[in-house]
């Protein structure tokens, strides 16, 4: 509890708006934060995703590059399981934002960052049978990082 605090107040100190050099350093932190947690864990993987999309919103057309860091912890099991929907699935996603706001450090934004630095320290350490899969996206005030991640191979 008390290093979820300490995270929390360190990407919390000031606002980190996306495409902004505190945002790069607080991307930094949460990556330095999770590197040491998969180093520990031969089953975990650390990886940055970096995207790009292109679209059309309300006769406009927007351009992304976002930068997410992606961690997989895999589960005990590999095989695919039928879901009651006759679908597969092998992973489960948990994602948070790290940008804030321009006005403000994005405490709720930041908590939710926080929060998932300490599940993927839990669950490296406890693994469950599903693989999961960590996202900590950019721009999630705009919402084109997670239509970004969608578009992920």
């Amino acid at each position: 509890m008390d290093r979820g605090y300490m995270d929390w107040h360190r990407i919390a100190a000031r606002p980190h708006p996306y495409s902004s050099q505190a945002n790069n350093n607080v991307r930094a932190y949460i990556r330095s934060r999770l590197k040491s947690l998969v180093e520990k864990h031969e089953r975990v993987v650390l990886s940055d995703y970096f995207s790009n999309i292109a679209f059309v919103q309300s006769s406009t057309g927007v351009y992304f590059e976002g930068s997410s860091i992606l961690v997989k912890v895999s589960g005990t099991s590999d095989s695919k399981e039928e879901l009651s929907n006759g679908t597969t699935s092998k992973a489960i996603l948990l994602s948070a934002s790290y940008t804030s706001p321009s006005i403000s450090p994005g405490a709720s934004d930041s908590f939710a960052a926080v929060a998932l630095i300490q599940t993927v320290d839990h669950f490296a350490k406890h693994r469950l049978l599903r693989t999961l899969v960590f996202s900590f996206g950019n721009d999630g005030e705009g919402g084109k990082g997670a239509r970004s991640f969608l578009k992920h191979p």
